[in-house]
């Protein structure tokens, strides 16, 4: 194999690392912005509700959703039908939606 070509060949399998590595820091990047929660609930957090008196029930269920969420989606009939069972039950049920969707 010649200079010249022994070169060309460094050269491209250097140039296949290079664009490895960027695609993988951008392919990471982008993963990891998308898991990212712009709000997060805690068990115990304390966040104000406007209009909502607690004084009304004894029992208050606090559905803390996203329209972002995928998984908050598909069991959108799950909660439909716990609200309903709740209502039955006489417990109020609050649904707490963050700023960002």
């Amino acid at each position: 194999m010649s200079t010249g070509a022994k070169k060309v060949e460094l050269a491209a399998n250097v140039a296949i690392i290079l664009a490895a590595v960027v695609f993988s820091v951008v392919a990471v990047m982008h993963y990891t912005t998308h898991l990212r929660q712009p709000q997060q609930i805690s068990v115990g957090k304390k966040f104000p509700l406007q209009n909502v008196n607690w004084q009304n029930n004894k029992k208050t269920i606090v559905f803390a959703l996203s329209t972002n969420c995928h998984f908050c989606s598909e069991s959108a009939g799950f909660y439909r039908e716990l609200a309903r069972q709740c209502r039955q039950d006489g417990v109020r049920t609050v649904a707490v939606f963050s700023a960002e969707g």
